[in-house]
C-alpha cells in the first residue's frame, strides 16, 4: 500500500481550486497520484465559490497538507482536527470548503487501493457498490410556466423512460404564500393526471411554508394524488415544525437534510426526517 503523505501532499490549480462549469472542485495531489473533489455549485443566491476557494488554503490546509493519509480513517481524523482547529470559523464556508477536501481525500485515497470510491465507501459502509441509480427528473424552476414544466416531464417520460419526476411547489422561503396564486393547488393533481399512476412523483417546497395550517392542506393534496414525500415543507432548520406535520400526516414522508452540515443537529433531529 502506497504512502500518501508529507511534504508532497498539496493543493493544485489556482487558488487551490478550480472552477468547473458551475462548481468548485479540488484537487488534492501526493506523489504522481491526485485526487478530485467537489466543495460546492455555483448558485446565484449564494455567490460563495469564490470565498471558499480563498479559504481552502487559510482554514483548512495547513490542518491537511503533509499529512498521512491512507485510510479513510484517516480523512476522518483529517477534516475533524480541521473543523475543530476551525471553532470560530463553523458555518457553511467551512462545512463547503471541508467537503471539496473531504471527497478529493476519498478520491485519492482509493485511487491508491486501485478501487472506485463507490466500492471504498460501500466496503466502509458494509454495502455494495451499485452498478445502476434510477434518477429522477426536476423542474428546476417555479418561473417557469407549468404548462411547459409538464409538457417537459411528459417528454421525458414517454422518450427517455425516466419514471419520477420531483415538482417544486409554493414559493422558495415564501412564508406561506405561493409565487402565483393556487399554483401548487393546481400543479400538484395536474400533474399526477398527465403522468398517469405509476409514476413517482414528489414535492420540494425550498421552506415555503411558516405554518402547519398552510403546510398540512398540502400536504393531504400530496397524499390524494400519491406522491412520495414532501421536501421542506417549513425553512430547514425549522425541525419541530416538520416533526409535527409527519405526525399529523403520517402517510406523507417528510424529506429533509440537503442543507444541514452539522452532525450534532443531525443527532438531535433525525426524528423529523421520515425521508
Amino acid at each position: 500500500r502506497r504512502r500518501l503523505g508529507g511534504a508532497t501532499v498539496r493543493w493544485h490549480g489556482s487558488h487551490g481550486a478550480q472552477h468547473l462549469r458551475e462548481g468548485r472542485i479540488h484537487r488534492v495531489k501526493a506523489g504522481h497520484l491526485e485526487g478530485w473533489g467537489q466543495a460546492c455549485y455555483h448558485s446565484s443566491r449564494s455567490q460563495l465559490s469564490g470565498v471558499v476557494a480563498k479559504r481552502v488554503h487559510t482554514w483548512v490546509g495547513p490542518h491537511v497538507l503533509g499529512k498521512t493519509v491512507e485510510t479513510p480513517a484517516d480523512i476522518d481524523a483529517v477534516t475533524d482536527t480541521a473543523w475543530r482547529q476551525n471553532y470560530k470559523h463553523t458555518g457553511d464556508v467551512l462545512a463547503q470548503v471541508l467537503a471539496g477536501v473531504d471527497t478529493a481525500l476519498w478520491d485519492l485515497v482509493a485511487r491508491n487501493l486501485n478501487v472506485s470510491v463507490c466500492t471504498l465507501v460501500a466496503e466502509v459502509m458494509g454495502g455494495e457498490c451499485k452498478s445502476h441509480m434510477p434518477v429522477y427528473g426536476s423542474n428546476g424552476n417555479r418561473e417557469t410556466d407549468m404548462g411547459l414544466l409538464l409538457a417537459n416531464a411528459v417528454h421525458n417520460h414517454d422518450k427517455y423512460g425516466v419514471q419520477a419526476f420531483k415538482f417544486q411547489i409554493a414559493q422558495r422561503m415564501g412564508g406561506d404564500v405561493d409565487i402565483t396564486p393556487n399554483r401548487t393547488e393546481t400543479l400538484i393533481p395536474l400533474a399526477r393526471q398527465l403522468l398517469g399512476p405509476e409514476v413517482t412523483l414528489l414535492a420540494d417546497a425550498n421552506g415555503g411554508y411558516d405554518t402547519i395550517e398552510r403546510a398540512k392542506p398540502i400536504a393531504q393534496l400530496l397524499i390524494d394524488n400519491n406522491f412520495t414525500f414532501f421536501e421542506e415543507p417549513y425553512p430547514f432548520w425549522e425541525y419541530d415544525k416538520a416533526a409535527a406535520l409527519a405526525a399529523a400526516m403520517p402517510g406523507m414522508p417528510i424529506a429533509l437534510g440537503e442543507q444541514e452540515y452539522r452532525m450534532d443537529v443531525w443527532q438531535r433531529n433525525v426524528h423529523a426526517m421520515d425521508v
